[in-house]
């Protein structure tokens, strides 16, 4: 992951303006179930996602799902940007 960030910094700069902020988001039990199309999707927001990551709190363990869930919308933001 530290690669990648490297690469985006390299290529976008330090600080990377996000032209988007709603997308769309397949549930994770779905999006690895290759035995059938996900019937079920909702939206996500990268600014929400920005905040949660961005937060200086300490989360409970068990909620690792919780931050990799908003991390997935800004590191998908950044591909996107990267691909621009």
């Amino acid at each position: 992951m530290q690669r990648a960030l490297d690469l985006v910094e390299a290529q976008l700069g330090a600080e990377v303006p996000l032209e988007v902020d709603y997308y769309w988001h397949v549930p994770v039990d779905e999006a690895f179930d290759m035995a059938r199309e996900p019937e079920t999707f909702t939206a996500g927001q990268v600014t929400a996602d920005l905040a949660t990551v961005l937060e200086d709190r300490w989360r409970d363990p068990g909620e690792a799902w919780h931050e990799l869930f908003h991390l997935i919308g800004v590191l998908r933001a950044l591909e996107l940007a990267a691909r621009s």
